[in-house]
């Protein structure tokens, strides 16, 4: 027991600063835990987004083919269009979200961020655009007089149109998530430079004024009136006493 008294280190005072290596080691410990969350929330929305976008185009894409079938249904125009617009989307959002999932995999991260911040927010508009248009649109039901196969278009649009919904949500999440590492890459690199992150401009600045007067010798100076009067006296005084 005293044994193991005596090798029980000291506890370290609490008002004394932490040692430099291991705040640094406590640094970069959280950043890797961080940096790992993040990483997975990625792959996981990644997932979700190539889910939803293949759901959304097999959805849409037999509302389509239904209708080209059946030609006595009676669906509205605008979610047609929505339907066939969304059916591209899926398409195209399946193949970036399925190469971003390759990056994250093999590279451990995804492709460029400059691209995914701009491929985002047009997956978020156009997905957004057309499922609540089509959605509105697609929301009176049939009559009791439609035929069965109208009501099964409504059904799966609706059904598709939803989950054109929801992949705008998740392209909204991961360009939120991807801004904030735009912004924590910012701070980092103004960190590691040698200057602050905002540099004030610091020195002197001196104006010097200098003036110089000037007199010039053929300069008239002008006279006051008194002093006129007062020449004019002694012009006459003199000629007095000449005379």
């Amino acid at each position: 027991m005293d044994h193991d008294t005596e090798n029980t280190p000291l506890l370290i005072n609490s008002d004394a600063g932490p040692p430099d290596v291991n705040e640094q080691t406590y640094v970069i410990l959280s950043r890797n835990a961080a940096a790992a969350v993040f990483h997975r929330t990625t792959v996981a929305l990644t997932w979700l987004s190539i889910g939803l976008s293949v759901s959304t185009f097999a959805f849409v894409f037999a509302v389509l083919i239904i209708y080209q079938i059946s030609h006595g249904s009676n669906v509205n125009s605008i979610t047609r269009e929505s339907c066939a617009w969304l059916m591209l989307l899926g398409m195209a959002t399946a193949l970036i979200s399925f190469l971003n999932l390759v990056c994250l995999y093999i590279r451990r991260k995804a492709m460029p961020l400059v691209l995914n911040l701009v491929i985002d927010p047009i997956v978020v508009f156009y997905s957004f655009g057309w499922s609540v248009t089509g959605l509105v649109e697609n929301s009176p039901w049939c009559e009791p007089e439609c035929d069965g196969t109208t009501k099964w278009i409504q059904t799966l649009a609706g059904i598709g149109l939803s989950f054109g919904l929801g992949l705008g949500l998740t392209h909204l999440a991961l360009f939120l998530m991807r801004c904030v590492l735009a912004v924590r890459w910012v701070f980092e690199q103004r960190r590691n430079s040698s200057g602050p992150f905002l540099r004030i401009p610091t020195g002197q600045f001196t104006v010097e004024f200098t003036i110089k007067l000037l007199r010039q010798n053929n300069a008239v100076v002008p006279q006051s009136a008194d002093g006129d009067e007062r020449n004019e006296d002694i012009t006459e005084e003199e000629s007095r006493a000449l005379a």
